[in-house]
């Protein structure tokens, strides 16, 4: 069960996640045109400091709530 909501949540279209790089696949496949590889990597980078901002949000909330 922890295998298949991990896998649903990867494949969220947002940046750092396996869904993102679907998603711009499609949209390069659609559009004919390259999305430019800088862009890809900054949009990237920006979403995987959100998402270790929000695991570490999370895990001191949980420590917090545990004292």
């Amino acid at each position: 069960m922890i295998s298949c909501n991990l896998a649903i949540i990867n494949l969220l279209p947002f940046p750092g996640l396996d869904g993102f790089t679907l998603l711009v696949t499609a949209y390069e496949g659609v559009r004919k045109k390259q999305v430019p590889t800088k862009f890809k990597a900054i949009v990237s980078f920006i979403g995987l400091a959100l998402l270790f901002t929000l695991m570490i949000f999370i895990l001191i909330k949980d420590i917090i709530r545990l004292i």
